[in-house]
């Protein structure tokens, strides 16, 4: 797409060795980096340092510390070993493992990334924000553009967009169709960049279908309804947090399916199941 006018191999080198964000750092684009290379102010101020520095604090306290005192509370294990939970405890418990594990992901997967943002910002490198307060979120979309923002928008630059663009260039016919097919496409890919394995399929696919589904609910209501009354409906505070409990109940699920091996799970439903016929 010639993006990038000039590739030195020095710079590339530099670029792939960014041990920062081998583990689980935020996706830094080349020309961004190559820029910031070109563009080398020196060794980084001293604030900019004690910055940094809090930066990677706040990430071990959230990766080390929070994330594991959470996971416990994720783990179903816990019920099952313990005869004694019943009515509101155990409803209690079943409430924290729902969305545990929604929790801990969060708080380790952006605890590592303020680690790698800090850690990178100590060498006078500025990475990319992974994380935008998710639990904010009111719709399937606005979910991604608060969780793992870096992968979003390189599947949204390399895989949504082209191919949205294919389908509406040579299947016009398809409408909203096509948006739907698009999403699910890519966010089965995003599920299975996570690994080859069912159960992220199945996880990035429930994704697809919340963001397809959204996508044409919201065409359709926009159709309808007129455009200043649907605008004021959706800044109504009442509505505001009904769509980030629904949203946010949601995603606790598709991160259940993400973490969790499928006999896991049906472990789990097979254990609610009898607890509610007994």
């Amino acid at each position: 797409q010639e993006a990038i006018p000039r590739l030195r191999p020095v710079t590339y080198f530099n670029y792939m060795a960014g041990f920062y964000t081998w583990a689980a750092g935020p996706i830094q684009r080349f020309p961004d980096f190559a820029n910031q290379l070109e563009a080398d102010g020196g060794q980084p101020a001293r604030k900019e340092v004690l910055v940094a520095v809090n930066r990677i604090l706040n990430g071990y306290i959230k990766a080390f510390v929070l994330a594991a005192w959470v996971a416990p509370y994720a783990d179903p294990a816990g019920i099952y070993h313990n005869g004694e939970l019943t009515g509101w405890l155990l409803c209690c418990r079943l409430f924290a493992v729902y969305f545990g594990y929604y929790v801990f992901l969060y708080l380790n997967f952006s605890g590592y990334c303020d680690l790698a943002i800090g850690t990178a910002a100590m060498l006078g490198l500025r990475l990319p924000e992974n994380f935008n307060s998710p639990f904010l979120a009111r719709n399937p979309l606005e979910f991604w553009q608060r969780w793992h923002i870096t992968l979003s928008e390189w599947l949204r630059d390399y895989v949504f967009t082209p191919l949205y663009r294919a389908l509406r260039t040579h299947f016009a016919v398809l409408g909203l169709a096509g948006a739907a097919l698009a999403y699910l496409v890519t966010f089965g890919i995003a599920g299975l960049w996570h690994g080859p394995t069912p159960n992220y399929l199945l996880f990035g696919l429930l994704h697809g279908v919340a963001a397809a589904g959204y996508t044409i609910g919201n065409a359709l209501i926009s159709r309808w309804v007129e455009r200043e009354r649907l605008r004021r409906f959706r800044a109504h505070f009442g509505v505001r947090a009904l769509g980030m409990v629904l949203c946010n109940t949601y995603v606790a699920l598709t991160m259940l399916v993400f973490g969790w091996p499928m006999e896991k799970l049906n472990h789990l439903v097979q254990f609610i199941l009898a607890r509610w016929a007994a």
